[in-house]
């Protein structure tokens, strides 16, 4: 949830202005995708993924989901709200992520190549990439502090 709350941070916050540029390891780029993909672990079928996710937008169903308030999950898309970003990011995602899955991330930086550097890793779980190849990572974030507009 890292990843989302600094999203949310530069894109809401009266202190946005003053992040220079954002590193992010495994986020949850958009949640629907998220969700779909746990659900699709869980074994449950499309249909009932899909009226969850459309349960957790609606005020009338917190009985149902427990949330006080909905979620407005369109706004957690920052695939679709691409456009709200404006300081340089360093991505880092596993294709192997194995909880929240790459896609996402992937299109965050075909969507922003202007501020968007993504750094794709192959084999590693959630989180996991630095425990995966820790010279990559720290090579990676060196570079990108070199070599970013920050």
């Amino acid at each position: 949830m890292g990843g989302a709350t600094v999203l949310q941070t530069v894109t809401r916050s009266e202190l946005a202005e003053v992040v220079r540029g954002i590193v992010l390891d495994s986020p949850v780029i958009d949640w629907v995708t998220a969700l779909r993909f746990r659900g699709e672990l869980l074994g449950l079928p499309n249909p009932i993924r899909t009226a969850v996710i459309a349960l957790l937008g609606l005020k009338w169903a917190g009985r149902l989901t427990g949330q006080h308030v909905p979620i407005d999950l369109p706004r957690l898309d920052f695939v679709r709200r691409s456009a709200d970003l404006h300081v340089p990011i360093l991505l880092m995602h596993s294709d192997d992520d194995g909880f929240i899955p790459s896609t996402a991330s992937l299109a965050l930086a075909a969507a922003r190549p202007d501020i968007v550097t993504y750094e794709r890793f192959t084999v590693a779980g959630h989180t996991k990439l630095w425990n995966f190849d820790r010279a990559r990572w720290n090579d990676a974030i060196a570079h990108w502090l070199r070599t970013a507009p920050l």
